[in-house]
């Protein structure tokens, strides 16, 4: 009895650890409005130090989104909710960074729409995925492709930042352009890089199944 005890309450103790990393995603959709007004108000006259805000509630929302998985890998904190949620606020959180700086005029909208698009494929992908029951392993694309997307819309706001708001800074626009193709390139090429890895991996399963 006490053995059973000892059991489920170390099976308690381990799902309330395992939600520490949840918690820490959950706070990285909470900036989302946040960082929205503060980039929108920050194009306005006299607004460029929220811009600043801005990024620091950037910077904090990076760290987050390294930190969650980083304590759901280190410290088993794992759970099936995580790996729903940790993806969903990263796509929330960008694209929503990225609605911000078009509505401003900083990027323009058909890098939105792909950077969209390549979200509702990926969870197209998933679900075709899951219901095969093929796991995929985590992609370093797709690793490589938020960080990227985050050094843009990072290098965007800075760049407004330094120039007091409504206007870029002298020579900013070259250097953010730059960061916003390669991160537009990165996108579709994680985007078709998935793709590819999830039908490959069906292939596998069929071609076991054809074996058995």
């Amino acid at each position: 009895m006490k053995s059973h005890l000892f059991q489920q309450g170390l099976a308690d103790v381990q799902d309330a650890l395992a939600t520490v990393p949840n918690l820490i995603t959950l706070s990285r959709i909470i900036t989302i409005l946040p960082v929205m007004w503060l980039i929108h108000a920050g194009a306005q006259p006299g607004g460029g130090w929220l811009l600043w805000v801005a990024l620091a509630l950037m910077a904090l929302s990076e760290i987050s989104d390294w930190l969650d998985g980083f304590l759901a890998r280190r410290m088993e904190w794992v759970s099936r909710s995580g790996k729903v949620l940790d993806p969903m606020a990263d796509s929330l959180y960008r694209i929503s960074v990225f609605v911000a700086l078009v509505a401003n005029g900083w990027v323009p909208l058909w890098m939105l729409i792909i950077m969209a698009a390549r979200d509702l494929c990926m969870s197209e992908v998933r679900l075709l995925a899951q219901r095969a029951n093929v796991t995929l392993a985590a992609r370093p694309i797709g690793k490589v492709r938020a960080a990227l997307q985050g050094v843009a819309q990072f290098g965007v706001v800075l760049a407004y930042a330094l120039g007091g708001g409504s206007e870029i800074v002298a020579g900013g626009a070259l250097l953010v352009n730059g960061l916003l193709y390669v991160a537009i390139g990165v996108t579709i090429w994680s985007m078709f890089d998935y793709a590819v890895g999830v039908a490959n991996a069906l292939r596998d399963r069929q071609a076991a199944a054809r074996m058995e």
